[in-house]
């Protein structure tokens, strides 16, 4: 039988009846701004998954030492998917929209062969190729809301939603309960406040309650010069459970209180037509924990340039909003303390050190047909050896991505694109403070990866190709990559090697049913997961819009 994840059951029969916004549309409120003059709108967007993922067993042993058996694990299985989208557009400013997903695996619950020892425990051996057991219904978005509470005056520029929706701000939050806005000639306010949804899984009883504030300022609209100011602050606060035995070990109690509060002001100007500047410094618990900028620069010719800096100066949530800032723990060796997280322990995820983080790309387009754009990052942590966890780590990237296209007709042509990336990664010192004591544990040390793919498609307009994403009907793609990776670290020195490809085919037909297969295959790391051989997968999705 289906499982509703808690509270969706009720959210999903309010909104039954309700029809859905196209698979566009934007997660901030798709109809905020509706033309009032258009007639009512019923939209349905609805879509089918079949597939099938296949990993035989190799016949080698794990990272454990023990050969899996036939019996212990499954070595294919079948899975369907689905998802809909509903949705309703007023004229009068009444819109709903609901957004769910659901899987459900033909193939049942693989079965536990029960084992005399606990590292022989058939759980530990549960195959990768079994990401589905049973079924299960997850509702994302589910609200209704009023884009505009009269016709005229301020009140029309008010707009209220609620229920489950999204908010995608400092951090991404989903959260059942109410976002009031205000836009004005210059000024955007909005207020959201609920209850946490973890729509997924979430393993505590307590959610947590989410609330938050936000401003825009766009001085622009009212003839002002080319300025946006942003700012935000959210907040959750929430007690979870701590049963686990490293958790009791620690000393912590039964429960934690878990409060975290986080902001960010900004500024957005353009400089030129050609040239914006964003900075941006953002606050944990009121103090400041990064500072960032970003620059990006583009011609009439095509060429253009990004660059981002991202300058970490103090505090900030070590996973997400739902961790929290965390707890102070001391370590027994060392007699330091360093702020890790309630929910995730058995990480270890440390408060990071300071550190700068610098990416930049140029994009040059060489020809009408072809561009090329290096790309280069570096990473590099401000905190001496001792200091340091293994997510302290200095690192430094490159890249070249060449992409091409040329028409082979005034409706259809082929597109090709050539990446490499590479990444170097290097770790300070044998021991740490925190809860992460071996940082020679850490695995990565040099990765280069390679892809390619070659695209033939079809439109219903003439255009310059990789510009006409809108007009496609057809689309067949072949694509390849390849990555290898050298492993140092105290328990081995190896090198690692994966390849894989894909072939898709997406089809569109009357502007309202599409077609859309692909079929993958890689090879299993010999080194992590020597005992599967190669990942198998496809599937076919059938979609129709109204």
């Amino acid at each position: 039988m289906a499982r509703l994840v808690a509270g969706e059951a009720l959210v999903a029969l309010v909104f039954i009846g309700a029809l859905s916004a196209p698979a566009a549309a934007q997660p901030e409120g798709p109809w905020i701004g509706t033309d009032r003059s258009a007639e009512n709108r019923l939209i349905l967007d609805v879509g089918v998954t079949a597939g099938a993922v296949a990993a035989p067993l190799s016949g080698q042993p794990d990272s454990l030492g023990l050969v899996p058996a036939d019996d212990d694990v499954r070595a294919h299985t079948g899975f369907v998917l689905g998802d809909v989208r509903l949705g309703t557009v007023g004229r009068s400013g009444v819109n709903t929209y609901a957004m769910a997903t659901g899987a459900f695996n033909p193939d049942g619950q693989p079965d536990q062969v029960a084992r005399e020892a606990t590292a022989n425990d058939a759980a530990m051996h549960r195959h990768p190729a079994d990401p589905y057991g049973g079924a299960a219904l997850f509702v994302h978005q589910a609200y209704g809301e009023i884009d505009g509470f009269t016709t005229a005056g301020a009140a029309a520029r008010m707009h209220l939603r609620a229920g489950r929706h999204h908010h995608l701000g400092l951090r991404a939050i989903t959260f059942d309960g109410a976002t009031l806005g205000y836009r004005g000639e210059v000024v955007d306010v909005a207020l959201r406040g609920g209850r946490r949804s973890g729509v997924f899984a979430d393993l505590q009883r307590d959610p947590g309650l989410f609330g938050a504030a936000s401003l825009r300022a766009d001085l622009a609209r009212n003839g002002g010069p080319p300025v946006l100011i942003r700012g935000e602050i959210m907040a959750l606060t929430r007690q979870i459970d701590l049963d686990g035995p490293g958790d009791r070990r620690l000393g912590f109690g039964d429960t934690a209180d878990v409060r975290a509060m986080i902001g960010d002001l900004g500024l957005d100007v353009d400089l030129s037509t050609d040239v914006l500047l964003s900075l941006s410094a953002e606050f944990a618990e009121a103090v400041p924990g990064h500072i960032r900028g970003r620059l990006l620069w583009s011609s009439a010719g095509g060429h253009a340039l990004r660059v981002h800096l991202d300058q970490k100066i103090g505090a900030d949530l070590p996973y997400d909003l739902a961790m929290g800032r965390g707890i102070r723990v001391r370590d027994q060796r060392t007699g330091l303390t360093r702020r890790s997280t309630h929910e995730v322990f058995r990480l270890n995820i440390p408060d990071r050190q300071a550190y700068t983080d610098v990416e930049a790309g140029f994009l040059a387009q060489l020809a009408p047909w072809l561009s090329v754009e290096p790309e280069l990052m570096a990473h590099v942590v401000l905190a001496d050896a001792e200091d340091r966890s293994a997510y302290d780590a200095d690192q430094l990237g490159w890249g070249l991505v060449a992409a091409a296209d040329t028409a082979l007709t005034p409706l259809s042509g082929l597109e090709a694109e050539l990446a490499y990336r590479g990444r170097q990664t290097t770790r300070t010192g044998d021991t740490v403070a925190g809860l992460v004591t071996d940082v020679g544990a850490g695995a990565e040390g040099q990765v280069h990866e390679a892809e390619v793919s070659l695209r033939y498609t079809r439109a219903d307009q003439p255009s310059r190709l990789r510009r006409m994403l809108a007009g496609r009907w057809l689309t067949l793609e072949v694509g390849g990559f390849v990555r290898r990776t050298t492993l140092e670290n105290r328990y081995l020195t190896a090198d690692e090697q994966l390849v894989g490809g894909q072939l898709r085919a997406r089809l569109k037909l009357a502007n309202r049913w599409t077609l859309d297969g692909r079929y993958e295959a890689a090879t299993a790391s010999d080194v992590t997961l020597a005992e599967l051989s190669t990942y198998h997968t496809a599937r076919l999705r059938v979609g129709a819009a109204w």
